[in-house]
């Protein structure tokens, strides 16, 4: 349990402890599968390294979505093996099925897990994008340091 962190390992066992005092608490199946999802992304995000987590919370999303509504998920998982045939890019794909699911959680009514979904793709996002923005001004730097030397790229 070193990987995922002493605390998720407490907040799991504090889980089930409170599941047998309090079975008022959890009297709808959805909020248990919602406490749960939280704790095993928190677990992915301390377990990992500092900003490194290789699209594993992308993963642990489907695998909620998949556990909470079969139905929800077979239309974005066929568009993403089609975007994954085509562009041989699953990242792609991953991430546009991801926003179609999110529409159909608005519509399915599943707050808590659309604030969880979109918290956690926009995080995915954000780290994406400034990896983005280094490769960019690190291109940027090549090409000013090649036209400082007189050398002029049509």
């Amino acid at each position: 349990m070193r990987e995922l962190g002493p605390i998720v390992y407490l907040g799991f066992l504090l889980l089930n402890l409170s599941k047998g005092l309090f079975p008022l608490l959890f009297v709808n199946e959805y909020y248990l599968q919602m406490i749960t999802a939280i704790l095993v992304l928190v677990g992915n995000y301390l377990g990992a390294k500092p900003g490194v987590t290789g699209g594993n919370e992308l993963m642990i999303l489907w695998g909620i979505w998949l556990g909470i509504d079969l139905q929800m998920v077979q239309t974005p998982l066929a568009i993403m093996l089609g975007v994954w045939v085509i562009t041989f890019k699953l990242e792609l794909g991953l991430v546009l099925s991801s926003l179609i699911i999110l529409f159909k959680l608005l519509y399915l009514k599943y707050f808590l897990l659309l604030i969880l979904s979109v918290m956690v793709l926009v995080n995915y996002g954000w780290k994406e994008y400034a990896q983005f923005s280094l490769l960019v001004n690190r291109l940027k730097e090549k090409f000013n340091s090649v036209t400082d030397k007189g050398v002029k790229i049509l």
